[in-house]
């Protein structure tokens, strides 16, 4: 279901993002946020979020793989050495290939993943239908918050460095955050896909303030920092210490915390001062060109 959801943001958001991002030249999330909304506070914020909850979704992959050198080796290899191996092999080719790296490897991982399906035996699909594909995607995820660091807080609060320094703190984070998510992931958390849930939560709050941008034209600065805000912190609430009787209702955290950013988005947004006409004008007309 997340898949399916994924797969209709990338059609209804995804090309729309990078259609303006081409064009007006958008490398982060900040970047759209702070030209739409005209606020540095909510690209700072915003940065945060997506930062804190990515961690857990990179322990979460380095969880796999450590578990697929284990069960593909019977122990050979234990759980600890093969998240690590994972950790170091990512974090040398991607402090020293930079996103380019990135994206060869995923190049490469995503032939080898498809050729262990549909060649490869047992051995190849689990280490490699696995291995490939939680590589893939912790590289990116470490890029990610790269970018999120350099652009969207050093930039984003007029932080003066040299192009060396942004490479050098670019390759800092990147190690800082495998080393951070290696060591939540030697935790050995009961359930995978409670982590991932966590991270999914959190980094969805993004949703409601993005599809402002792209389709309401009465999205205003202050209902997305109220709907960021008030949808984050529900999240962590109802994710960690939620009231017995809406902990059994089964709903994930998630859910919760965009039906609050939501209202919130929508309600202050009615009764505060909507982003210029020209700027509406502009974004729109950019992001859905040729796409009716």
């Amino acid at each position: 279901m997340t898949n399916a959801i994924f797969g209709l943001l990338l059609v209804v958001v995804g090309v729309r993002v990078w259609r303006l991002g081409r064009q007006l030249g958008y490398v982060s999330p900040g970047d759209i946020v702070e030209d739409y909304y005209g606020s540095k506070l909510l690209r700072f914020l915003l940065a945060i979020v997506l930062i804190a909850f990515t961690i857990p979704y990179m322990q979460v992959q380095i969880m796999g793989a450590g578990y697929i050198f284990e069960a593909s080796t019977q122990g050979l290899v234990p759980f600890w050495l093969g998240a690590l191996i994972t950790t170091l092999t990512i974090m040398i080719y991607t402090s020293i290939g930079g996103k380019r790296a990135a994206a060869w490897t995923n190049i490469i991982q995503g032939i080898l993943l498809t050729f262990g399906i549909f060649i490869g035996g047992t051995v190849i699909v689990a280490l490699a239908g696995g291995l490939a594909a939680a590589m893939s995607t912790i590289d990116q995820q470490a890029h990610a918050i790269s970018v999120l660091t350099a652009k969207d807080i050093v930039e984003g609060l007029r932080i003066k460095i040299s192009e060396g320094a942004a490479i050098n703190l670019g390759r800092a984070v990147i190690i800082l955050s495998l080393i951070t998510a290696y060591v939540f992931a030697l935790q050995k958390p009961e359930f995978l896909a409670y982590i991932g849930a966590v991270a999914t939560s959190g980094t969805a709050q993004f949703l409601p303030l993005l599809l402002g941008v792209l389709f309401w034209k009465r999205a205003t600065r202050a209902g997305a920092l109220a709907g960021l805000i008030g949808g984050t912190l529900v999240t962590i609430w109802m994710q960690f210490l939620p009231p017995p009787e809406i902990k059994a209702l089964g709903i994930m955290s998630g859910w919760w915390g965009l039906l609050v950013n939501v209202i919130l988005f929508i309600a202050v947004s009615l009764v505060t001062k909507p982003v210029s006409p020209e700027k509406i004008e502009k974004i729109h007309e950019l992001a859905n060109r040729k796409l009716a």
